[in-house]
């Protein structure tokens, strides 16, 4: 009996010329030649694309492999910088509280304390001179006033009873405020006879000659009292001051200077009545 072909042939074969068992036997050998050709191909195919595939690879590992190479101690190099960057920091705190403790202590206290007591008599100077120009400024204000308590005093006769009264009303409030300011701060102030004279204690009423020259430039005597507080002076005094003698040419040439200055007056006074 005849063998069957191997792979399916019966399948796979059709009809041919000539159909005895010689003919067939040559048919499967022809199938099997092809399927083995078949599987060669398969199997190069193969191959190629494992090659191909450890190729890559290779390239990938011999990539890496060369950027690992580039710096193999970059990361220990890192590491070091910031335990540098660690240890400067920790100076700093060191130092600070190296700082921190020298103030902390007794010499760093009592400069503390030292700089607070100045800072606070500083502050108490700055604030008493604050009030007192404020308080200047309000005593001379009503030094006008008590001027004016004066005046009144002096130019309106006490002729009869109500006058009298009129000025003992005058006096009394006066005295009042002058009791009020002097518990304030305000005091009254004489000037002495041969002090300096002096435009900010002193208001010159009055130029008197006098022989020595010592004498010359300071107050002969006081004519009226002057009031002031620690701060300023409120109200100058009103003195008397020395001057020297003019000498006699001195003395003619001002008379004549006030004769040519009387003619010239006269001339224009009749000029104009003219």
């Amino acid at each position: 009996g005849l063998v069957p072909p191997r792979s399916g042939a019966w399948v796979a074969m059709r009809p041919r010329v000539g159909t005895g068992p010689a003919a067939l036997w040559a048919q499967s050998d022809e199938d099997e030649t092809a399927e083995k050709a078949e599987d060669e191909e398969k199997e190069a195919a193969a191959e190629e694309s494992v090659v191909e595939e450890s190729g890559e690879v290779a390239e990938e590992d011999t990539e890496d492999i060369d950027v690992e190479a580039e710096d193999p101690n970059q990361e220990l190099k890192d590491e070091i910088a910031a335990m540098e960057q660690q240890v400067r920091d920790a100076k700093d705190k060191l130092a600070q509280a190296v700082e921190k403790i020298a103030e902390s202590g007794q010499p760093g206290y009592l400069r503390l304390a030292a700089q607070m007591e100045n800072s606070k008599r500083q502050m108490a100077d700055r604030k008493k001179d604050e009030q007192g120009y404020a308080q200047l400024s309000v005593f001379r204000s009503f030094a006008g006033v008590l001027d004016a308590l004066d005046a009144a005093t002096e130019q309106i006769p006490a002729e009869t009873d109500n006058e009298q009264k009129l000025h003992d009303s005058y006096q009394a409030l006066r005295a009042d405020m002058v009791n009020t300011f002097t518990k304030q701060g305000l005091e009254e102030f004489h000037a002495s006879p041969g002090e300096r004279y002096e435009p900010t204690l002193h208001t010159k009423v009055e130029e008197v000659e006098v022989e020595e020259n010592a004498a010359v430039g300071t107050v002969i005597d006081g004519v009226f009292p002057g009031l002031r507080t620690k701060t300023g002076t409120v109200r100058q005094a009103k003195v008397r001051v020395g001057i020297a003698i003019a000498s006699e040419e001195a003395t003619n040439e001002d008379e004549g200077a006030a004769a040519e200055d009387g003619g010239e007056s006269d001339g224009a006074a009749a000029v104009s009545e003219e």
